[in-house]
Parts: C-alpha cells; structure tokens; sequence
C-alpha cells in the first residue's frame, strides 16, 4: 500500500538533504506519505517493510520520492525508530496494518477497498542518501491497483507524531505485484555530514511477487 498526503515545504524541508530540493506539487505544497508491503509467495514466510516517505524531491534532471526510513520485518532502523513487528489482518473489506515494536506503537492503518483491479504499469523513481552518496532508483512494476479509503493512527510516543501530514491525495494498494527492481545509480556526492541512511528496500532483484491481503 501507499498513502500519499500534502506536505507543507516548509515543515519537511529540514527533514530533507541539502543537497536534495524539495519539489513542489503546488506553491507551498510537496507530496508524501507512507509506504507498506509484504513480500514472498503464498504458504511461505512473508517479510513484510514499511517505509516513510517525506516528500517528493529532485537532484538535477532526476527526479522520485525522498526515502527517510525503510524497515522489515525484525529489523530496527534506529533506536527510537524501530518497526520490527507487523500485525497484518483483515479482509476483501478491510484491511489492517499495525506497524510497531516491542516498546512501542509506531502506526495504526485501516483500509476500506472501493475500486480493484485497475491495470497499472509504471515506474516509481525514489532519491535516498546512502553516506555521503545520492542515491537514483527506478522500480517497475506491472500490477493489478485499487483505490481505497483509509485511516491511520499515529499513537503517542510514536516518531511519526510530529510528521506534517496534510490533506490526503490517494490511498492505492495492490494483491499481487511484479515488480523488477533496478540496480541503483549513483547521481552525486557530498562532502557534507548528512543523515544516516536508514535501510534498503526487501526483495529479490528481478520478478519478485508481492502480496497484499491475507
């Protein structure tokens, strides 16, 4: 799944690298959100990610999503941070996600499908540091999208509370993906001191399968 928002530029510019620029959707506005998934065939173990995306940015002529913090399955990112347990349930109705860890809650996410199996193929490009590295990748995926309605919860004391969630664009999530991931392109560099890079995505490097419901 993925819940993109409005983001005030001037609430989220800080949580991005200099080095990288936010985009804006409108005057005064950029896009982000969150992102989950689990990956793996059907009667095996799943690995499930969740990943947070503060805006839309560009470095030069590439542009994609900013990625601040991807994790799986039993795999903190960082102290304070981590999302190392999934409760996925529900239905062709509802679908729920909760994303936290031993100490705490880190986000509550309802889903009611109102339209399926919508043709998509298209690529989703994402801008991440890595060191003093940015980073360019392209994800192509071939799939069967909904749209849906959503809710999410951010419990107190979770690192999300403070994110400057706006009005929400979309709620899209899929069954079953093929998804053919890129290598990655290394597009510039820094001397500077940046924030440390948070995780890499889940996921086998060609014709992975994701599934969404149980």
């Amino acid at each position: 799944m993925i819940i993109l928002y409005l983001v005030p530029v001037r609430k989220i510019k800080d949580q991005v690298p200099e080095q990288l620029k936010v985009a804006e959707l409108v005057p005064g506005l950029t896009v982000g959100g969150i992102y989950a998934a689990r990956y793996g065939s059907r009667g095996r173990n799943f690995i499930s990610e969740f990943g947070i995306i503060p805006s839309y940015v560009h470095f030069g002529d590439r542009k994609g999503f900013f990625i601040d913090h991807l994790c799986a399955d039993n795999n903190p990112a960082r102290a304070g941070c981590s999302c190392g347990s999934f409760s996925w349930g529900g239905n062709d109705r509802l679908v729920t996600l909760n994303v936290g860890s031993e100490e705490s809650g880190l986000a509550q996410i309802k889903m009611r499908p109102f339209l399926q199996d919508i043709p998509f193929a298209g690529t989703l490009p994402f801008l991440c540091m890595k060191g003093n590295n940015i980073v360019y990748l392209q994800n192509h995926f071939i799939s069967r999208i909904g749209i849906s309605l959503s809710k999410v919860v951010i419990p107190p004391g979770s690192p999300l509370k403070e994110f400057p969630f706006g009005p929400k664009v979309v709620t899209a999530f899929w069954d079953a993906s093929n998804i053919v991931f890129q290598e990655p392109e290394y597009v510039g560099q820094s001397v500077m001191q940046q924030k440390k890079i948070l995780g890499t995505p889940i996921g086998s490097s060609r014709g992975a399968r994701l599934y969404f419901l149980q």
